[in-house]
């Protein structure tokens, strides 16, 4: 079993994909890499797939080919851990990428289809499974908010009794429920083979947001003990803070969405 990563984002940005700055150029029978990438999942990974730019359509555009590197190519090194946030059990962290040799053999897909493989990596793989984590994120909120509830005792009976808290209790449970049956809709979709790229970007924009919002009302619901981090709340709040850049921050998943809604929509 071998450990994986995909490799797209530059220093330049992560949105403006086709605006890569990575370069492949094919010399005397093989493909030769330079650039940097960075906030690389697994970028220390056993083989990482990277995108690169190879050429320019006819309206010059850049046109992106993805190449299978394995760790140990000569020119192919790790650069700088990210000391994040949130998210910290996931390594994330920089790729040096200098005259790396490669074969045709490495060539993902055909040359020039770099942008549709990574795009649906990302799309219908990535923001899955960000979405996924703040489900996760969204069933602990719930959890902790319910036990704590139960067992701290105000006024001479659990705060649980209490409306406000109840409020902030149907509230969070409300984002859990909206957020598991938006990302099981949007699985569903993808294992029936049904194009599904603007449902992930539904579940993760709205989990991600979500999981945020759910993690303070739980800290709100703690009083002091939701800021002590011998409770988990806190580090509910951190992690899904570093859900929302990633696989495409809220606001990329708000264009995605509403150019789907305006097309899918039209009178």
């Amino acid at each position: 079993t071998k450990l994986g990563g995909l490799a797209v984002t530059e220093p330049g940005g992560g949105s403006d994909f086709s605006g890569q700055k990575t370069k492949a150029e094919f010399v005397c029978g093989q493909w030769v890499l330079n650039g940097r990438k960075c906030f690389i999942t697994n970028y220390h990974a056993d083989v990482n797939v990277i995108t690169t730019v190879t050429g320019q359509d006819e309206k010059g555009r850049n046109q992106l080919t993805a190449f299978i590197v394995e760790k140990g190519t000569p020119g192919f090194n790790v650069g700088r851990h990210e000391n994040k946030l949130g998210l910290r059990g996931s390594n994330t962290g920089d790729l040096n990428i200098n005259d790396v040799k490669v074969g045709e053999e490495n060539v993902l897909g055909k040359v020039g289809a770099g942008a549709k493989i990574g795009m649906a990596c990302i799309s219908e793989v990535g923001r899955a499974g960000m979405a996924a984590i703040c489900v996760g994120i969204l069933r602990g909120c719930v959890e902790e908010g319910v036990k704590f509830a139960n067992e701290r005792i105000l006024y001479g009976k659990p705060i649980a009794k209490l409306q406000a808290i109840q409020f902030e209790i149907a509230n969070i449970r409300t984002d859990y429920e909206a957020s598991k049956l938006l990302l099981y809709s949007a699985t569903g979709k993808k294992d029936a083979k049904i194009p599904a790229a603007t449902d992930f970007s539904l579940a993760k924009y709205f989990s991600s947001e979500a999981a945020v919002r759910s993690s303070k009302r739980a800290m709100d619901l703690m009083g002091g003990y939701g800021v002590i981090n011998e409770y988990p709340v806190g580090r509910f709040l951190r992690d899904a803070l570093a859900s929302i850049p990633s696989g495409g921050t809220s606001h990329i998943q708000q264009l995605i969405i509403a150019g789907s809604t305006l097309s899918d929509f039209k009178a």
